[in-house]
């Protein structure tokens, strides 16, 4: 049948671009031989192959850039008693074309997923990789992971809650690539998490970092299998806005499980100091 959740979707179509010539065909049970079918080409587009009505005769396009192909199967699962025609006759040639600033928040992909869409077609239109990529995200931009650069060789970092999750068990995680990292009196490693637990909470760490750069997300505990806690990041609709002033930062961050997203589940002013 066809699928109702664009994260599957996505998934979907993203794992046939990674193969060669492979296809997937979606069908609706509500309406005999109506049916949508993705084909991964070799140089990485798709093709889309499909009938609507009983009877008709099947028809394509090709050169299809993924999220053009997941935005238009989307719309004839939505509208399906509209004209197939006219909802994929725009996507064709859209592989390899700059369609300009996305925002995101209006494709249906959750911020997980919106963020590999990105990575993939900065690559795939020759751009270079940004260390931490925003994405645009209604009126805004989103990341799920800053990188602050230009900080003191070693300094001192202090985390000062001004808005707690209380649903959530949900925290911010400060790490080095390379030197070290500890909460005040604790052995140093290259990451500390840090768990807000009231307003106004105050969470020191000292930090030591030779490129001069720290790496801050949001990170959240979920349960597992046997009922085990693990600290999980980067997933569904996880994320950060990011208010940046010279030796200061304010997170604002999302709860995956938080659809629409707020951004204000957590929120954490981050200032760093010289040693």
């Amino acid at each position: 049948m066809l699928p109702t959740s664009g994260d599957i979707l996505y998934l979907l179509m993203d794992a046939l671009a990674e193969t060669d010539t492979a296809t997937a065909t979606i069908r609706c049970d509500q309406v005999a031989e109506r049916f949508v079918q993705v084909v991964a080409n070799r140089a990485g587009s798709l093709r889309l192959r499909f009938r609507q009505w009983p009877g008709e005769p099947i028809q394509e396009v090709d050169a299809v850039d993924i999220l053009a192909a997941f935005r238009s199967v989307m719309a004839a699962v939505r509208y399906g008693d509209q004209d197939w025609a006219r909802i994929f006759a725009p996507v064709e040639g859209t592989f390899g074309r700059d369609p300009g600033p996305v925002d995101y928040a209006r494709t249906g992909l959750p911020i997980a997923t919106a963020m590999l869409d990105a990575v993939k077609r900065r690559k795939r239109l020759g751009l270079p990789p940004w260390p931490a990529m925003p994405i645009r995200w209604g009126s805004g931009e989103v990341l799920t992971g800053d990188v602050w650069a230009g900080l003191p060789a070693a300094g001192r970092v202090v985390v000062r809650a001004i808005r707690v999750d209380h649903r959530h068990r949900h925290g911010l995680a400060v790490a080095v690539s390379e030197g070290s990292v500890a909460h005040e009196g604790e052995a140093p490693s290259r990451e500390a998490l840090v768990w807000p637990e009231r307003v106004g909470e105050e969470i020191a760490l000292t930090y030591r970092s030779p490129h001069r750069i720290l790496r801050l997300c949001n990170v959240y505990v979920e349960r597992a299998g046997g009922g085990r806690e693990i600290v999980a990041r980067w997933e569904e609709q996880a994320g950060m806005r990011v208010e940046v002033a010279a030796d200061r930062r304010v997170y604002h961050c999302n709860h995956p499980r938080t659809d629409p997203p707020t951004f204000e589940d957590l929120v954490c002013q981050v200032r760093v100091a010289a040693a």
